[in-house]
């Protein structure tokens, strides 16, 4: 019996907080999945905690809000992406300089960044970028 209290009681922990929609997507450079690429949804429009995640091998992503929440803050967002060609995370700070895209070669990609604009709406979104097109900055 006290389990159920306890369970009623803490159960609505993981949602407590500010309104998140659930952000997922996958991020490719010329139709071609991205792995490692760090991605950090930041509120424009008020201050407030990003959301971020790593792309898994297939270039997918699942954005954490916090240890306990999936998503991003409800509102719109400045997005950026940026790759480590070695597969790491040294490179987590996002820079204050405009998006530049890096050569490709020999197979491998150069560091990359990419600086979009989405919103976030309540519930499911999917949001996908693609690298090679910066003039999708903010079309979305």
């Amino acid at each position: 019996m006290m389990g159920a209290i306890l369970a009623v009681a803490f159960g609505g922990c993981a949602d407590s907080g500010p309104k998140l929609g659930v952000v997922t997507g996958k991020v490719t450079f010329e139709g071609k999945p991205v792995p490692a690429a760090y991605v950090v949804f930041q509120p424009i429009d008020r201050p407030g905690t990003y959301g971020s995640a790593y792309t898994g091998d297939d270039g997918q992503y699942v954005l954490r809000y916090s240890r306990n929440r999936n998503g991003a803050l409800v509102g719109r967002h400045q997005v950026t992406i940026t790759t480590n060609p070695d597969g790491g995370d040294d490179e987590t700070v996002p820079e204050e300089k405009p998006a530049r895209r890096g050569s490709k070669g020999k197979g491998q990609q150069n560091r990359m960044k990419g600086i979009f604009e989405r919103e976030v709406k309540p519930g499911k979104n999917v949001h996908d970028f693609d690298l090679g097109d910066q003039e999708d900055a903010s079309s979305r």
